[in-house]
């Protein structure tokens, strides 16, 4: 990637088509074409942008320009030609193609960082926002950074002094990190700090509104008809909501089964995990989405971890690079999670009800003949599942979370056994999950 400014001067300009064309077409040929037969003029234009690790390219409703000198501002602060033309920008999400690195799309909700999925380059993202006459997205919750948010540590990280060590080295205070979450707001300022070394940036183009004012005319059907095939089918599961709620319905009816609502929703997002509607998380192996070799640097090396290798957790979506997923009770990322009632009952408790949950569902699923219920049983007969935990005391099907590293090829390339934390409390009651055309046979 070519270096941004690191002076005074914001990385973030505006460039022609021509200038951009060859950054696109690297990592998305098929859209190239698709602008090169429309012969554009000079006024279709894009604004190139470096943004660094952990900054807010949109925070609850705002888009913001990549910080100079640590500080974020929005497009207030550009001048009045630019603004009219991102001016769309002021009603939704900026409408970008990633060129290096990913990001993230989350929402805050109640203290929990939920994950709609990662933006990989290549990717036109937000361009349902000018398609739908209607959109009902709730723009004023959505948060993408540069790079992962829901990115954290195996290892509790909370040792009074090894924490000190960190402040010292990168002249910044921070509250003792308590749970996951806390550890990407150590991680941002980290990276803020000369001491951390080279810079992480992701690179995008932000569309112009110039690119979306004809996109209804005849010539323009090729590019629209593009657009929305990625986009209807990024909530095809979405739209198969009310055909998974009647099958649930029918099967807990047919079984006589009266779930505790918590564990129901739980259930449900495991088979949303499945189906590639939602993420779980997986072993960070590569820099794609967050700095973590520099990151797990640091904590081996100068926070000091002891008797075990710094493990950086990412979200995911499955695919063939990414076989399993997991699903921590300790990392709650459910859209839909009811409150526990029973706050006494064990995370190991919590997953065994939640497998049960899920036999009976896989079971059902693949004696019905419905074609209604197609989807679903195409999702669910390839689909398996795992249980973890360091103490599965007397559960049955429950196993030692030591198994993981026997069981991971992606783990198995960044740390060896004995220096993988399986004793980590996001192992305590974790799901894993997997299609089961891929890596396990599905279960019965």
């Amino acid at each position: 990637m070519k270096t941004p400014p690191i002076n005074n001067e914001r990385p973030f300009r505006e460039v022609s088509w021509d200038e951009a064309r060859k950054d696109i077409s690297k990592v998305n040929p098929q859209f190239a074409k698709i602008i090169d037969d429309l012969n554009l003029d000079k006024t279709y234009t894009l604004f190139e942008a470096y943004y660094p690790y952990g900054s807010y390219i949109f925070n609850e409703g705002t888009f913001y320009l990549p910080p100079v000198k640590d500080q974020a501002e929005d497009l207030a602060s550009l001048n009045e030609d630019t603004r009219k033309k991102l001016a769309y920008i002021t009603t939704s999400c900026p409408i970008f193609i990633p060129i290096e690195k990913s990001q993230e799309l989350f929402i805050n909700l109640d203290g929990r960082i939920i994950t709609y999925f990662t933006i990989q380059p290549g990717t036109v993202f937000g361009s349902w926002s000018v398609l739908s006459n209607k959109s009902y997205d709730p723009y004023s919750l959505w948060n993408i950074t540069a790079g992962t948010r829901s990115a954290f540590l195996l290892q509790k990280v909370s040792d009074r002094y090894c924490n000190e060590r960190l402040q010292k080295m990168f002249g910044f205070n921070f509250d003792t990190p308590i749970d996951f979450k806390d550890h990407w707001p150590i991680f941002r300022s980290m990276h803020m700090h000369p001491e951390f070394g080279e810079k992480w940036y992701t690179k995008i183009y932000i569309f112009s509104e110039s690119w979306f004012k004809n996109i209804n005319d005849p010539a323009w059907q090729t590019l629209k008809s593009y657009l929305t095939d990625p986009s209807w089918n990024a909530f095809d599961f979405i739209r198969n909501q009310y055909t998974w709620d009647l099958f649930f319905t029918h099967i807990q009816t047919l079984r006589n089964i009266k779930p505790n609502p918590f564990h129901s929703d739980l259930a449900r997002e495991m088979l949303s995990i499945a189906s590639g509607a939602c993420p779980g998380h997986s072993f960070a192996i590569n820099d794609d989405q967050l700095p973590a070799t520099r990151i797990c640097q640091i904590y081996n090396d100068v926070y000091g971890l002891k008797n075990t290798k710094a493990v950086v957790m990412e979200p995911r979506q499955l695919d063939e690079d990414t076989p399993n997923l997991y699903y921590s009770m300790q990392y709650q990322t459910a859209m839909r999670l009811s409150p526990k009632s029973n706050k006494r009952i064990s995370n190991v408790a919590d997953v065994f009800h939640v497998r049960s949950l899920l036999e009976k569902y896989v079971s059902e699923s693949r004696k019905s003949t419905k074609k209604d219920y197609m989807l679903l049983h195409d999702v669910l007969s390839d689909f398996s599942y795992e249980c973890f935990h360091p103490e599965p005391g007397d559960y049955p099907r429950i196993k030692l979370s030591q198994d993981i590293y026997d069981e991971d090829t992606r783990l198995q390339k960044i740390v060896s056994k004995d220096n993988f934390p399986f004793s980590s409390s996001f192992f305590s009651g974790c799901i894993r999950i997997s299609r089961s055309n891929r890596k396990h046979e599905a279960n019965q």
